[in-house]
């Protein structure tokens, strides 16, 4: 829920205009949802911080390693190129 800066009312998430006093909320509506999305990528980044540390404290590979960095590098390369060249099949 958020609330109308102007009367304070309770508004639906979603809500572009306060259904009370008609404010315009498009701003604050935008602000949450960008809040909300950046909280979520800092999660992300949290929890695969946390497996990575783990495994260096077990002494294990993580299964994101060097050479699976390097697979996915090489895919999107071949998918920009694929692109550039009107979907021509590039080999990997």
């Amino acid at each position: 829920m958020l609330t109308c800066p102007m009367c304070k009312k309770s508004v639906q998430p979603l809500d572009r205009q306060c259904p009370t006093c008609k404010t315009d909320l498009s701003l604050l509506v935008d602000y949450v949802g960008h809040l909300q999305n950046g909280l979520e990528q800092a999660e992300a980044l949290s929890t695969e911080a946390r497996y990575f540390i783990d495994c260096i404290d077990r002494q294990e590979t993580p299964f994101n390693d060097g050479a699976s960095g390097l697979r996915v590098v090489k895919l999107l390369e071949a998918a920009e190129r694929s692109l550039r060249e009107r979907g021509r099949a590039i080999s990997v």
